[in-house]
């Protein structure tokens, strides 16, 4: 029974886990209701994300912390690729945002 329930686990976690990495990759910042694209992914977003849900009462975050900061790990040259290298064109999200926090001129 014990070794069962553990094989269970050992199928289920890593497919709920990393979510908050998941959701900064695909561009938003609340879990899968959200709309993807709407934002840049930025370093160790998916902690942030975690974070955020768990300051609004989602308690799932505490749980899914430490993968996504596993997950952010692995995907930080992905980040920082796209932002250093000025060959990866931004997205228009990017663009727009930049533009509207810019001052008027």
């Amino acid at each position: 029974m014990r070794v069962q329930l553990l094989s269970m686990l050992a199928c289920v976690v890593p497919l709920v886990a990393g979510c908050g990495t998941m959701a900064n990759m695909a561009g938003k910042r609340l879990p899968a209701i959200a709309p993807g694209g709407l934002y840049e992914p930025r370093p160790f977003g998916g902690v942030r994300n975690d974070i955020r849900w768990t300051w609004n009462g989602n308690l799932f975050g505490v749980f899914d912390l430490p993968f996504s900061f596993v997950g952010d790990v692995v995907t930080l040259p992905i980040i920082l690729l796209k932002k250093l290298d000025p060959r990866v064109a931004p997205s228009q999200t990017a663009v727009a945002e930049e533009a509207a926090n810019s001052p008027a001129k």
